[in-house]
């Protein structure tokens, strides 16, 4: 009898580290950054300099693809004292697929909120929320990264409609969990 329980508790542990090392838990992490984004078009590059701000990352996934949430908040300051400064928070999904080396792939698509002063209308810009989307790539290394995304936002405005665009400069920590 004391055999056979034996056996049974090392075939039920022989089983369960087996079954163990088949599935395996979704890979996951955080990652803050520090951001500088440069316009690229002539609606954004007339009016303002650059911008400045923060955002939040997290991301899960099976091996070397993750599925990513962002959240951010973008400051671009003014050329002159009559535009003022606007205030830009990009919402985002997306995907990320890592390479050799710490070199990574990224595509995020979601909104962005846009926010300015009303003495600005010459700028043709809204306080609005609209489409946007980015692609790039970007270099991990002992938790540290650098990113290098191509930003596009659709505004909407009198009767037509235009396209900002901006490279955005990402530096942050990535921590696993």
């Amino acid at each position: 009898m004391i055999k056979k329980v034996a056996f049974l508790f090392c075939a039920a542990y022989l089983c369960s580290v087996n079954l163990s090392a088949q599935f395996k838990l979704p890979k996951t992490f955080v990652a803050f950054h520090g951001l500088y984004a440069l316009p690229q078009d002539n609606n954004l590059s007339n009016n303002f300099n650059y911008g400045l701000g923060v955002d939040a990352e997290a991301g899960f996934g099976f091996g070397k693809n993750m599925i990513t949430g962002s959240i951010g908040y973008i400051n671009y300051t003014a050329k002159n004292n009559t535009t003022g400064a606007l205030s830009f928070i990009p919402i985002e999904v997306g995907y990320r697929r890592y390479f050799l080396l710490g070199l990574f792939a990224d595509a995020k698509m979601g909104i962005g909120v846009e926010s300015i002063p009303d003495h600005a209308e010459a700028v043709n810009l809204n306080n609005s929320t609209n489409f946007l989307y980015e692609f790039g790539g970007g270099f991990k290394v002992l938790g540290s990264e650098a990113i290098v995304n191509f930003t596009s936002c659709k505004n909407s405005f009198g009767s037509g409609s235009n396209w900002s665009n901006n490279l955005m400069y990402r530096i942050g920590y990535c921590l696993k969990l």
